[in-house]
């Protein structure tokens, strides 16, 4: 469930950024690829994970050997209200545009109801690691209510289909999402985002609770 509510919240957060691509100034999406392209000349370094070590017990989950491919783990603390059992997207890397497969299970031990806070850490691999920063809500940015976005975000049919609530409030309990495929429109995505190696570390919390933390590592072409 940990994985439902914060893929959830990841793709309404880009499907706001999709949505309000034309209202956003283009001088600060270009502030955006600026910072990131200037680090292609700082020479090869070397790439290093800067996100925490998974507590003990976490395991580091990969798809492939691929040292950029697909992998996710948990960064949760050890009193979170949730458990991700398995989580998978494919192919790998994603294409875009194009469908993605992508299945996972969990529970979720505490109803979830508005407001829940969303931090999101963005970071793309030019060589090493570097911080995508918030621009106009893209980017690495902290949401204080992803119900509220939730609201405006269509719920993918699949999600309809095997009872993925895609609104708050959430209840409690265990929810699944057999492996199923879902379409990746490109238009309007900011092209610094639109390949590359992508580091993720979502952290959902209820006023002062954490509710959950994962990190995920994907790579688009």
């Amino acid at each position: 469930m940990r994985s439902n509510v914060i893929l959830l919240a990841v793709v309404a957060v880009l499907a706001e950024g999709v949505v309000s691509r034309n209202e956003m100034r283009q001088d600060k999406l270009n502030d955006i690829a600026a910072i990131i392209r200037k680090f292609h000349g700082f020479g090869l370094g070397v790439a290093q994970n800067t996100f925490p070590e998974p507590e003990s017990g976490n395991e580091i989950h990969k798809a492939s050997p691929s040292a950029n491919g697909f992998s996710w783990s948990s960064c949760s603390a050890a009193g979170d209200p949730s458990n991700l059992t398995s989580l998978s997207l494919t192919p790998d890397p994603l294409k875009i545009p194009g469908n993605i497969t992508v299945s996972f299970s969990g529970e979720l031990g505490v109803d979830l109801s508005t407001p829940i806070k969303l931090e999101l850490m963005l970071k793309k691999k030019v060589f090493f690691w570097v911080e995508i920063p918030c621009i106009d809500n893209v980017g690495s940015c902290t949401y204080d209510d992803v119900c509220a976005l939730l609201k405006s975000f269509k719920c993918p049919p699949v999600f309809v289909k095997h009872g993925i609530p895609c609104r708050c409030p959430v209840k409690a309990g265990k929810y699944s999402l057999p492996s199923s495929d879902i379409f990746i429109d490109p238009a309007g995505i900011p092209s610094f985002l639109e390949d590359g190696d992508y580091r993720a570390q979502a952290k959902l919390l209820k006023g002062d609770q954490e509710i959950t933390c994962v990190n995920i590592q994907i790579s688009i072409s």
